[in-house]
Protein backbone atom coordinates (compact mmCIF):
# COMPACT_ATOMS: atom_id res chain seq x y z
CA UNK A 1 0.00 0.00 0.00
CA UNK A 2 1.40 3.60 -0.98
CA UNK A 3 0.64 6.28 2.02
CA UNK A 4 -2.72 7.76 1.55
CA UNK A 5 -4.35 4.52 -0.53
CA UNK A 6 -7.23 2.84 1.68
CA UNK A 7 -7.96 -0.92 1.81
CA UNK A 8 -11.31 -2.47 2.92
CA UNK A 9 -11.58 -6.17 4.93
CA UNK A 10 -15.31 -7.15 4.94
CA UNK A 11 -15.02 -9.17 8.38
CA UNK A 12 -17.71 -11.78 9.06
CA UNK A 13 -21.06 -11.00 10.50
CA UNK A 14 -22.28 -12.25 13.85
CA UNK A 15 -26.15 -11.88 12.83
CA UNK A 16 -28.49 -9.61 11.64
CA UNK A 17 -26.47 -6.35 12.46
CA UNK A 18 -25.04 -4.31 9.55
CA UNK A 19 -26.00 -4.37 6.10
CA UNK A 20 -24.02 -4.50 2.50
CA UNK A 21 -21.17 -2.51 2.00
CA UNK A 22 -21.93 -0.04 -0.88
CA UNK A 23 -18.18 -0.52 -1.96
CA UNK A 24 -16.87 -3.89 -3.17
CA UNK A 25 -14.12 -4.95 -0.17
CA UNK A 26 -10.35 -5.52 -1.52
CA UNK A 27 -10.06 -8.76 0.90
CA UNK A 28 -13.41 -11.07 2.35
CA UNK A 29 -12.55 -13.08 5.56
CA UNK A 30 -14.19 -16.45 5.13
CA UNK A 31 -13.63 -17.58 8.57
CA UNK A 32 -15.50 -16.34 11.02
CA UNK A 33 -13.81 -13.10 12.65
CA UNK A 34 -15.60 -10.64 12.84
CA UNK A 35 -16.23 -7.50 15.35
CA UNK A 36 -18.76 -8.15 18.46
CA UNK A 37 -20.27 -5.95 21.06
CA UNK A 38 -19.95 -2.35 22.03
CA UNK A 39 -16.18 -2.56 23.02
CA UNK A 40 -12.83 -4.67 21.75
CA UNK A 41 -9.82 -4.01 19.23
CA UNK A 42 -8.95 -4.94 16.17
CA UNK A 43 -4.92 -5.24 15.23
CA UNK A 44 -2.95 -5.30 12.13
CA UNK A 45 -0.10 -7.14 12.38
CA UNK A 46 3.38 -8.01 10.38
CA UNK A 47 2.51 -10.59 7.98
CA UNK A 48 2.16 -14.14 9.64
CA UNK A 49 2.60 -12.81 13.15
CA UNK A 50 0.69 -14.56 16.26
CA UNK A 51 -0.13 -12.08 19.09
CA UNK A 52 -1.39 -12.69 22.33
CA UNK A 53 -2.80 -11.67 25.62
CA UNK A 54 -5.83 -9.41 26.58
CA UNK A 55 -3.59 -6.29 25.63
CA UNK A 56 -0.73 -7.10 23.49
CA UNK A 57 1.11 -3.78 23.53
CA UNK A 58 3.85 -2.72 23.19
CA UNK A 59 5.05 -5.31 20.45
CA UNK A 60 6.90 -4.71 17.13
CA UNK A 61 4.71 -6.93 15.42
CA UNK A 62 1.75 -4.85 16.05
CA UNK A 63 1.41 -2.33 13.33
CA UNK A 64 -1.61 -0.33 14.43
CA UNK A 65 -4.13 -1.31 17.00
CA UNK A 66 -7.05 0.40 17.53
CA UNK A 67 -9.18 -0.16 21.02
CA UNK A 68 -12.80 0.95 20.70
CA UNK A 69 -16.02 1.65 23.20
CA UNK A 70 -15.45 2.56 26.94
CA UNK A 71 -14.83 -0.96 28.51
CA UNK A 72 -11.92 -1.72 25.91
CA UNK A 73 -8.83 -3.25 27.65
CA UNK A 74 -6.51 -2.38 25.57
CA UNK A 75 -5.73 0.78 23.20
CA UNK A 76 -3.05 2.97 22.20
CA UNK A 77 -2.53 6.17 24.32
CA UNK A 78 -4.91 7.60 26.68
CA UNK A 79 -8.13 5.78 26.11
CA UNK A 80 -10.25 3.98 23.49
CA UNK A 81 -12.30 5.09 20.62
CA UNK A 82 -15.84 6.75 22.26
CA UNK A 83 -19.01 4.25 22.34
CA UNK A 84 -20.67 3.76 18.84
CA UNK A 85 -24.30 2.72 18.47
CA UNK A 86 -25.01 0.27 15.25
CA UNK A 87 -25.86 2.57 12.67
CA UNK A 88 -22.27 4.60 13.39
CA UNK A 89 -18.83 3.63 12.92
CA UNK A 90 -15.46 5.02 14.38
CA UNK A 91 -13.51 6.81 11.76
CA UNK A 92 -10.10 7.90 11.74
CA UNK A 93 -9.97 11.37 11.46
CA UNK A 94 -8.24 13.78 8.31
CA UNK A 95 -9.83 11.41 6.13
CA UNK A 96 -8.45 8.27 7.42
CA UNK A 97 -5.19 9.33 8.03
CA UNK A 98 -4.89 10.18 11.20
CA UNK A 99 -2.73 7.93 13.40
CA UNK A 100 -0.70 9.72 16.36
CA UNK A 101 -1.30 6.50 18.61
CA UNK A 102 -3.42 8.11 20.48
CA UNK A 103 -7.04 6.33 20.14
CA UNK A 104 -9.38 8.50 21.59
CA UNK A 105 -7.91 11.79 19.56
CA UNK A 106 -7.38 9.65 16.05
CA UNK A 107 -10.79 8.93 15.81
CA UNK A 108 -14.48 10.35 15.65
CA UNK A 109 -17.85 8.10 15.65
CA UNK A 110 -19.81 8.99 12.58
CA UNK A 111 -21.73 7.99 9.62
CA UNK A 112 -19.86 5.33 7.69
CA UNK A 113 -18.09 6.06 4.69
CA UNK A 114 -16.24 3.05 3.36
CA UNK A 115 -13.08 3.30 1.38
CA UNK A 116 -11.44 0.43 -0.83
CA UNK A 117 -8.28 0.21 -2.61
CA UNK A 118 -10.04 1.95 -6.06
CA UNK A 119 -10.76 4.96 -3.66
CA UNK A 120 -9.13 8.47 -4.29
CA UNK A 121 -6.35 8.60 -2.25
CA UNK A 122 -6.30 11.13 0.79
CA UNK A 123 -3.71 13.27 2.65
Amino acid sequence: MQPGQHYLIQLASSGANGTALPVTPDFVVTNSIFVIGTSGKVAITVPNALISGGCPLPNSNVVDLVGYGSAANCFEGNGPVADQPNTLVALRKANGCADTDQNANDFTVTAPNPRHGSSPFTS
